[in-house]
């Protein structure tokens, strides 16, 4: 016959199993929905994407104005890269960082502009 300290272990390790596992459900339910935001974000670049040239054109400007950016302003932009998406952000020291979405995964860096 099991000790009753055996049952109310055993119990208790079941009671710290359910939160787990609803945790665990709704991570994963987030990041499915994170998923289907990503793939909506994907199908309007592609929708609102111009010819390579246009693109091109674009992004020579984008760097112009940011060259024109005094060292006391906040910066924010976004680049595409194939399928990643990087987020620029740079802040009133000069300092910055870069957030690459891809896919599934997220990458932070830090930078110096």
């Amino acid at each position: 016959m099991p000790s009753p300290c055996v049952g109310e272990a055993a119990s208790q390790n079941l009671k710290e199993e359910i939160p787990k596992s609803t945790r665990l459900k709704r991570m994963k339910d987030r990041l499915r929905e994170m998923s289907q935001w990503w793939t909506e974000v994907i199908k309007e670049g592609e929708e609102g994407n111009g010819s390579d040239s246009e693109n091109y054109d674009n992004l020579s400007k984008d760097e112009a104005e940011r060259s024109q950016v005094s060292e006391s302003e906040e910066v924010v932009w976004v680049e595409r890269n194939g399928e990643c998406l990087i987020l620029h952000f740079k802040g009133p020291c000069g300092k910055g960082f870069q957030i690459l979405l891809s896919g599934k995964k997220c990458y932070y860096k830090l930078t110096a502009f």
